[in-house]
């Protein structure tokens, strides 16, 4: 083995004399530094490459008709590899798309299959593994997180300036600096006055007048909204010969997805004949089970009630949603079948389940660390960020609860249940519904009584979600015996009185970091503020829960005692193995 590695890298040694542009690598045809595998109109391309004046060197996509280089996914962005070293990207024995140094993989697909297997590069940028039959088993737009927005910058004085982008997705905040109480001109003297700011904006200009985050290094996940978003501006530092040059709009790399379609042969087999025991819950548009597809890849069959009234409405809507979604926190729809009165959504399955299954279980609890915690509610929260700023469709979930948070087997949560989601287009930020739908205890108080909702509906939901995870206890099935408050009443009086620890669920209380515990429960305090203009929007969320900087205090925040809640006024459709909390609304006549 030693000997063919070393045979192997002696090859590329002489290989790297010779720049070659792939149209595909397979077992046989690998790339190198150098090459390029191009997309079949040349729009994309993947390569090796060393961003800024960084001797880092990363193997990414990106636009070439883009004259601000964007890179759209990188494969080892949390491991570069110093200089430009003896690299080889190659489908390495069944199937595994792999990056090799001259001493172990770096990275991988992670994927096998049966036959022989290439990678290719889609026209939308899409980064594909593919077996003969051309069929995708592996694709890049899965793992799309990071998008890269690189261009050199001349920090000679007098030869930089900022050029303003409107309608942005901001950049990721993993390096940046923030203040709330900065105005927008005395962020950008901050920026000037630093030689490695490249960036500044004010985050959330449609609540605050005053906000100002910077972004150091290399500009992360950054890119233009389609026509009609809304999105703030950013401006970015640069060179002054670069100063005129736009940033187009990245729709091109919105893939239009196919939506494969099953038999209802194949899902009854998967289930066999969807068999009691392979059941794993029951909605309120009807039941999941478990299922092996022939090949044995496992699966999770969502049946639609054939009695529920507004059961086909949530079908297509879910269908129409998820399928335009690709994001690691949100669950993946593998396909649809609709056969007579049967509609089914195949979905993959989720070995551990829903979050509820875990928070709130005295023994299951013990599994959920710290740091497992905090990994969850930040990937929930990168999924809402995608859902409402940077999806192809602004999509509003109306039904954020812990139990339609799945997780996989490595405990990364999933969105799920899309049925109830509404998606806005162009400038939309609010609508008003006489048909409330949701589930108690998660829902904002303006969504509840006056049918008024918008994507700070799922930031008030969300914030109920960091305290039932820090806390293990249900928002609506806690009852402080001295007040009667829920559970967001509680925590209020702790924070007031400073004894917010209290609060930490005692099975990962040795190992919570007092500092972020604290920061936790602030922001979630931020995000259940009566007022929907109070809240902050999910970027800022995840900017606040990665920064060290100052935090904007709550006030006092929105919280009913049960008996004040108009509960006479909903209808709950009833579902059999879900507590009272777990019940979805699905009608309400709003005021």
């Amino acid at each position: 083995m030693e000997g063919a590695a070393i045979a192997l890298f002696a090859l590329l040694y002489f290989h790297k004399c010779y720049a070659a542009e792939l149209d595909e690598i397979s077992d046989s045809r690998f790339l190198t530094y150098g090459d390029t595998l191009v997309s079949p109109t040349r729009i994309f391309e993947l390569r090796f490459f060393q961003p800024g004046n960084s001797k880092n060197t990363y193997l990414g996509v990106w636009n070439k008709k883009i004259s601000v280089r964007t890179v759209v996914w990188v494969a080892n962005r949390n491991h570069p590899l110093p200089g430009e070293s003896l690299l080889v990207l190659k489908i390495a024995d069944q199937g595994n798309l792999g990056l090799y140094n001259n001493i172990s993989m770096i990275w991988s697909s992670n994927t096998t299959t049966s036959g022989n297997a290439t990678a290719k590069l889609r026209d939308n940028g899409n980064l594909v593994v593919v077996d003969q039959q051309e069929r995708v088993f592996w694709q890049s737009f899965d793992y799309r997180g990071k998008e890269w927005y690189l261009t050199p910058l001349d920090s000679k004085n007098g030869s930089e300036k900022f050029t303003k982008y409107s309608n942005v997705k901001l950049p990721d905040t993993e390096n940046t600096w923030f203040s709330m109480s900065m105005t927008l001109e005395e962020c950008k003297t901050k920026c000037l006055k630093n030689c490695s700011c490249m960036a500044y904006a004010n985050p959330d200009p449609g609540v605050r007048r005053r906000g100002c985050v910077l972004w150091f290094n290399d500009l992360l996940d950054m890119r233009v909204l389609p026509e009609g978003r809304a999105g703030p501006d950013i401006f970015v530092r640069m060179a002054s010969s670069e100063s005129g040059k736009i940033l187009n709009a990245s729709t091109s790399l919105e893939e239009e997805m196919e939506l494969p379609l099953f038999s209802f042969s194949t899902i009854a087999n998967a289930t066999a004949n969807f068999l009691s025991d392979n059941k794993l819950g029951q909605g309120g548009f009807g039941a999941v089970y478990k299922g092996i597809l022939e090949d044995g890849q496992e699966i999770a069959v969502k049946r639609l009630s054939k009695y529920s009234s507004q059961g086909l409405e949530e079908f297509k809507n879910e269908v129409i949603c998820i399928s335009k979604l690709q994001h690691r926190n949100l669950v993946k729809l593998l396909g649809c079948c609709i056969h007579g009165d049967e509609k089914l959504l195949v979905y993959e399955y989720m070995p551990n389940k829903s979050l509820d299954s875990f928070i709130f279980d005295i023994a299951q609890s013990l599994l959920l660390d710290w740091t497992k915690r905090v990994n969850i509610i930040k990937g929930i929260a990168r999924g809402l960020v995608y859902l409402h700023h940077d999806s192809r469709l602004r999509i509003i979930h109306r039904d954020l609860k812990a139990s339609n948070i799945l997780l996989d087997q490595d405990m990364n949560p999933k969105i799920s249940d899309f049925g109830l989601a509404r998606s806005f287009g162009g400038n939309e930020t609010q609508a008003n519904t006489n048909r409330v739908v949701g589930t108690y205890g998660y829902m904002s108080p303006e969504y509840a009584l006056d049918g008024l909702f918008s994507i700070k509906s799922d930031v008030f939901s969300f914030g109920i979600l960091i305290l039932e995870v820090l806390s293990g206890k249900r928002n609506r099935g806690f009852i402080d015996p001295e007040n009667e408050n829920n559970l967001v009443g509680h925590v209020w009086s702790l924070y007031t009185e400073g004894r917010s620890m209290e609060l930490i669920d005692a099975s990962c209380a040795e190992s919570c970091h007092l500092p972020e515990a604290i920061r936790l429960i602030n922001v979630a305090l931020l995000c259940v503020q009566q007022k929907a203009g109070d809240r902050p929007n999910m970027s800022s969320v995840v900017l606040m829960m990665d920064s060290e900087g100052e935090l904007t205090q709550p006030k006092k925040p929105s919280f009913f005692i049960e008996k004040e809640f108009p509960v006479g006024n909903f209808f709950a459709v009833a579902c059999t193995g879900c507590s009272l909390n777990d019940m979805s609304i699905t009608e309400a006549d709003g005021r």
